[in-house]
């Protein structure tokens, strides 16, 4: 289980490597995925955990330092949160909640503290939340019993 828990953090960090030269978010990423799983698997302690690692690794790999990356963990504190109290409901549907939120909180963010552009942000935030949302469906179930 150790192991994939490292395995899980390293690869949600690097999984936005092309940030490094794309300068807008497509988003597709593991890190919200594996936060997921790990708060449904194990407890939404060790998610957060992970999911702090996972940020500030992909904010090395990205080479990309800056307040959001704080914001990015509040964000992930509240992904943690939901996932404990709303586990009775099961990794998919709680979840894809947790990956709704999220969205909805990185856009009102952008909206308030960044040059929010809607034609750029939007379409990842969408992305985002189909990519995760597959993930879920096709291999959340699996890796959780794998995890616990």
């Amino acid at each position: 289980m150790n192991v994939l828990l490292i395995i899980f953090t390293i690869l949600g960090g690097i999984s936005k490597f092309y940030k490094r030269f794309i300068p807008i978010s497509l988003g597709l990423e593991l890190k919200t995925f594996f936060t997921i799983v790990i708060a449904y698997a194990i407890d939404p302690y060790t998610a957060l955990l992970c999911a702090i690692f996972m940020i500030l690794i992909a904010a090395v790999v990205a080479n990309r330092y800056c307040y959001w990356v704080l914001i990015k963990i509040g964000v992930y504190s509240i992904v943690c949160l939901m996932m404990a109290m709303f586990k009775g409901a099961g990794i998919v549907a709680a979840g894809r909640m947790a990956v709704l939120a999220l969205n909805i909180l990185y856009i009102l963010f952008n909206a308030l503290l960044k040059d929010f552009r809607i034609l750029s942000d939007l379409p990842g935030n969408a992305i985002n939340i189909v990519f995760n949302f597959l993930l879920l469906s096709w291999f959340g179930e699996t890796l959780a019993g794998v995890l616990s």
